[in-house]
């Protein structure tokens, strides 16, 4: 064995060593100030142009220095700002009076075009957009989304370069959707992406110049994309085929949901994402080829670069790529000139060209996951290396163990040190993750490598390139077999929806005083290195929890369908109807699920089907498998059973069923009382007009949940209940359609807020305008999911409040 000291220890760090880290650090934490809005541009610019004249005026005097530094600082600091702020004003914003129109719009594709179940998406830069004999500039990144239907038979060749004319309909991306959830916005903005077109059909499509590509995308890169991906469907396929595409290249369109969840819960997703050990990999083909041509030293380093950049554009230019091109080519440049780079000095440097690029990617969690695991690694593992570095034996075990234990090292400060932000991003972090690291790493690593053989060795002999994919097929296979196994397993993760970004700082305090508890934790760098880890954790925030002894009413935005929650005082629990469910889509488990949970939610008194159709029930299953469950009900429990089973339930749920008049709970606090269907009034079939109508009345405020309801059965309701029909909220039945809420309904009603529960830009074209203006006639307030997502209202039995969540 070595002796202890030729092993790694942790790398000096100091301003002198590191100062393009420390620059990095402090810009970072103005881009955070500013989007954080405790930074004004006024603020900004004073802070910057007063720091900047007496930084000047500090180096000409040449006297206290600490006082130079400070400025300095805070120099740094308002540049990341004003670049985060000068990005964020590259947010082009179209004139209210084109909102909610057909629009047509003139760009150029700037990346490949994906294709999935009849869909296509791609990157489109804008340029003009038009409405009738209006027009205006539209200078900005937009994601275009292509619908295709049964009549668009023949597929159109989209591709990179091409200029078109779309018409469609332009929007932002929304804002979080439910309390805690990631902000589609803020995602697609941190990528440059600032509206969103939906387009419907071919015939929406016309294409004005098919060859305006620039030469080293459309000649070089983007065919040498096409290229490998080719020569993985043909040598691979299937999904070891589509799993290869995410390792080399980063597409996972592919890729099935049920493989994605398993990568998650098994702590291994980050494989998924190109990444530092895809480009060391590269590099070191790269180098061996090189030296095998005998290039020189130096041309071999500035060949190796110029290859990772090809690699780099090749991948997208996603930042975790991009960050460790631009720290691959630091230490190559290095290496030139006979000089160790810094690992943090690197980093720094990485991070600054990210935030030069679009300071806006701060905020995004590839990035945010990609600096700190390099961080954590840079930092902890010789640490951690030491400790293993103490373990002395010649037997053959010793050794092996001790290779396995610094497997496990790197893989564990990772996983400890991006902890945080993934359980405040996903909801969820992994157990047995350390674990399945052990297999799934080293064998990504195999597949990364003969994934690259294969593809050059198709170049010369489809024999070879075959045979590279039959041996990276099975690599690729038992790694799939393993990620399922602990992904599905018991024991693969924990549920953190209520982990908040508090929670970050004594976690990383915690941790930096386990892995130096030895050294007394006042040094300035280790500070550094805190704020650097928890400033990244300004993420969604865990559920609001309801003020004491008030009723909460939650209605959960699922899209196109209806749930329900109501949060009583004394943690009484009751939930009504769960969202949809189709083919790629479980909104029980993508929305509702997480959703309780964040709001404390650790058992339900009641769920109700309202009934069994998929845009209400389809979530339910999810719900069971997830709660213990004291009653469940529903009109027609055998249909309801069978409806469960349809949507993956396993149809033992003991299902009541319930009648007009019945209170359904079990608190003396408030009563939910079944209104429809009326005995001797309904039908026996599972229709929207079987719907299930309740009305929970809590102190003088009361709300009528109309579930599908329609015309008929509110003819019904008003003939047999009159003004007890009365309600302070209505939740307009049928997702506003105009077939629902009729004029008699809402005279009988006369409710002072109406939410509707819908998707957005739907199939169905809900809500009618028609059934809008009957509630606004009646000076009805009218709130809907698929403007305002979640719409929560909290009552003490006198008096509504809508709670501010957003």
């Amino acid at each position: 064995m070595l002796p202890h000291g030729a092993y790694p220890v942790s790398t000096p760090f100091t301003v002198r060593t590191c100062p393009a880290f420390v620059v990095a650090i402090l810009c970072l934490a103005g881009t955070i100030l500013a989007h954080s809005a405790l930074l004004s541009d006024r603020i900004m610019a004073i802070l910057f142009g007063s720091a900047f004249l007496l930084s000047v005026l500090l180096f000409w005097w040449q006297r206290h220095p600490g006082l130079l530094l400070l400025t300095v600082a805070i120099l740094c600091a308002a540049m990341g700002a004003m670049k985060y702020t000068l990005d964020c004003s590259r947010t082009t914003s179209l004139d209210p009076l084109w909102a909610d129109s057909t629009i047509t719009l003139k760009g150029r594709i700037t990346w490949e075009p994906e294709s999935n179940n009849r869909r296509i998406r791609f990157l489109l830069a804008g340029e003009e957009v038009l409405r009738g004999k209006l027009s205006e500039p539209f200078v900005t990144t937009v994601m275009v989304t292509v619908l295709t239907g049964r009549a668009d038979s023949a597929k159109m060749p989209l591709m990179y370069g091409m200029d078109l004319l779309l018409t469609g309909r332009l929007d932002r991306p929304s804002e979080e959707r439910n309390p805690g959830e990631m902000s589609p916005r803020a995602y697609d903005e941190a990528n440059g992406i600032t509206h969103l077109l939906l387009v419907r059909g071919y015939d929406n499509i016309r294409i004005r110049d098919s060859a305006s590509s620039s030469m080293l995308m459309g000649r070089i890169i983007l065919p040498a994309r096409r290229w490998i991906l080719k020569t993985f469907d043909e040598t691979v396929g299937g999904q070891e085929g589509e799993f290869l595409k995410g390792l080399i290249i980063g597409e996972r369109g592919g890729l099935s949901q049920e493989l994605k969840e398993a990568f998650v819960n098994a702590g291994v997703a980050h494989v998924l994402a190109v990444s530092g050990s895809n480009v060391a990999v590269i590099a070191s083909i790269l180098f061996l080829v090189f030296e095998l041509i005998r290039i020189p030293r130096t041309l071999r380093s500035i060949a190796v670069m110029v290859g990772l950049v090809g690699y780099m554009l090749i991948t997208g230019s996603q930042p975790p790529v991009v960050r460790a091109t631009v720290t691959a080519s630091i230490m190559l440049c290095g290496s030139m000139i006979q000089r160790r780079s810094s690992p943090y000095n690197a980093l720094g440097v990485a991070v600054l060209v990210i935030l030069g690029v679009d300071a806006r990617q701060t905020f995004d969690v590839g990035f945010q996951l990609s600096f700190v695991a390099v961080l954590s690694i840079v930092h902890f593992y010789p640490i951690a290396n030491s400790w293993i570095a103490k373990i002395h034996g010649r037997e053959w075990w010793i050794r092996w163990g001790i290779s396995l234990l610094r497997v496990c090292a790197v893989s564990l400060v990772a996983t400890l040190g991006t902890l945080p932000i993934t359980a405040v991003w996903f909801g969820r972090v992994s157990v047995i993750g350390i674990l399945a690291n052990i297999v799934v790493i080293p064998a990504t690593g195999l597949s990364v490598l003969l994934g690259a053989a294969g593809a050059a060795a198709s170049l010369v002999s489809p024999w070879a390139a075959s045979a590279y994919g039959a041996l990276n097929w099975l690599v690729l296979h038992w790694t799939l077999v393993v990620t399922r196994l602990a992904g599905f397993s018991s024991v693969a993760y924990i549920d953190t929806f209520r982990f908040g970004a508090c929670d970050a700082l004594p976690y990383y305090v915690l941790l930096l005083l386990f892995f130096h508890w030895g050294e007394v934790i006042i040094a300035w760098r280790f500070v550094l290195i805190l704020a650097a880890a928890n400033g990244f954790v300004l993420l969604p925030q865990a559920g609001i929890p309801p003020p004491a002894n008030r009723l909460r009413v939650n209605f959960i935005d699922v899209g196109q369908g209806d749930a329900m929650l109501a949060e009583f005082p004394g943690r009484y629990f009751v939930l009504l109807d769960a969202g949809p469910r189709t083919a790629e889509d479980d909104a029980g488990k993508r929305v509702v699920v997480p959703y309780l949970k964040r709001c404390g939610v650790d058992h339900l008194d009641l769920v109700i089907i309202s009934h069994p159709h998929a845009d209400h029930a389809g979530g339910i299953p999810s719900v069971l498998h997830e709660f213990p469950v004291a009653r469940v009900v529903a009109q027609h429990p055998s249909l309801a059973s069978a409806a469960l089973r349809e949507f993956g339930g396993d149809g033992s749920v003991l299902i009541d069923s319930v009648r007009a008049g019945e209170n359904l709970l079990g608190t003396s606090m408030a009563r939910l009382y079944v209104v429809y269907p009326i005995d001797g009034q309904s039908a026996t079939s599972a229709s929207g007009n079987e719907s299930l109508v309740l009305k929970l009345q809590y102190g003088v405020c009361s709300f009528l949940l109309t579930g599908d309801a329609e015309r008929d059965e509110e003819r019904c309701m008003v003939d047999t209940y009159g003004s007890f029909l009365h309600a302070t909220v209505l939740k307009a039945g049928h997702h506003g359609s105009n077939t629902s809420s009729s004029e008699p309904f809402l005279e009988c009603v006369r409710p002072n807020d109406v939410v509707i529960s819908v998707g957005k830009y739907n199939r169905f074209h809900h809500p009618s305008p028609a059934m809008i203006g009957r509630a606004r006639s009646r000076n009805a307030t009218v709130l809907r999911t698929d403007e305002s997502g979640a719409i929560i209202v909290d009552t003490d039995g006198n008096s509504l409040q809508q709670v501010e969540w957003r």
